[in-house]
């Protein structure tokens, strides 16, 4: 049972962070590319912002083509994210220590203060804030 709930958790966090918008339809019927790769290179990777998508780019050269095409565009996705959110992240979270979802999370508090395209990016990866993230002090 704890294998299978590990192994959802995994589906959930992959679904997430590797589809862009799918309707709901679409999802239940598509295959995740990067499946196997996630069993086999991050099973033990806690799926927070981002962290299963850097275990797996730590594997580029042994994903299959389609994963690392997904990975390579998901890395530029959040680079893109980080880019635009940079001037908020200096001025609403200076303190917060990058990792675990933990910038996003300050972001999130303090949506309402962000630039517009700022908070565009943190609602579209709000979805992704580790539940037990700590929170900044």
């Amino acid at each position: 049972m704890i294998v299978e709930t590990k192994h959802l958790v995994v589906v959930a966090a992959a679904v997430l962070l590797m589809l862009q918008s799918v309707s709901a339809s679409a999802a239940e019927t598509e295959t995740f590319p990067c499946m196997e790769e996630l069993e086999k290179f991050c099973k033990d990777v806690q799926p927070a912002a981002g962290l299963l998508v850097a275990c797996l780019n730590d594997h580029a050269g042994e994903l299959s083509p389609l994963c690392r095409s997904k990975v390579e565009r998901s890395l530029k996705r959040i680079e893109e994210a980080k880019k635009i959110c940079e001037p908020d992240i200096q001025k609403f979270c200076p303190d917060v220590v990058p990792g675990q979802g933990r910038v996003l999370l300050c972001m999130k508090n303090k949506l309402e203060l962000l630039s517009p395209a700022c908070r565009e990016k943190v609602v579209q990866y709000g979805g992704h804030v580790p539940k037990k993230a700590d929170k900044p002090e």
